[in-house]
């Protein structure tokens, strides 16, 4: 409400990004917010930038406009990251650069993957409750206890708990 206020008063000062799809049909790649503020306004049109982008690069560019936004969470990125295909994931070095990230913060994105998934679906309701550094500790922990993961795991979820309380 408060970005289509902004338009109305002064407009539009960068225009969204899409990508043909074919016959007349456009992909929305960055700049979700604008053109739903502009549907508020009851606008028919909007400036559009027209990108050639393949399906990966589409990707790319949408992660990267998100990651700007400043209300994410460490846990929303991995998310975004994490939908990526699986080419673009395996030169981490290269989708650090290209997502404007150094690569030592990608790795700690990347370390929810490996934690049990009782607390990845207590992330996708409360996002905020884990940082990077912390889902790294995490992955570390886990990766220390190979041999008793089962054992390391149940631990893991009693200090959850404790995390989700906000008691640790």
């Amino acid at each position: 409400k408060e970005l289509s206020e902004s338009i109305d008063e002064v407009g539009l000062l960068q225009p969204i990004s899409v990508r043909k799809l074919d016959n007349l049909k456009y992909e929305l790649i960055a700049s979700e917010r604008r053109l739903r503020a502009h549907e508020l306004l009851q606008k028919s049109t909007i400036e559009v930038i027209i990108i050639d982008a393949s399906d990966e690069e589409a990707s790319l560019l949408s992660l990267a406009e998100n990651l700007k936004r400043q209300d994410l969470t460490d846990y929303e990125i991995f998310v975004g990251l994490s939908v990526l295909d699986e080419k673009l994931k395996k030169n981490k070095q290269r989708l650090a650069k290209s997502l404007g990230l150094n690569r030592e913060d990608m790795y700690k994105y990347l370390s929810y993957e490996k934690l049990p998934k009782e607390i990845l679906a207590d992330l996708d309701q409360e996002p905020q409750l884990l940082g990077r550094t912390a889902a790294t500790a995490f992955k570390k922990f886990l990766s220390d206890h190979l041999e008793q993961l089962s054992n390391a795991e149940a631990v893991l979820i009693k200090a959850w708990q404790k995390v989700k309380n906000k008691s640790l």
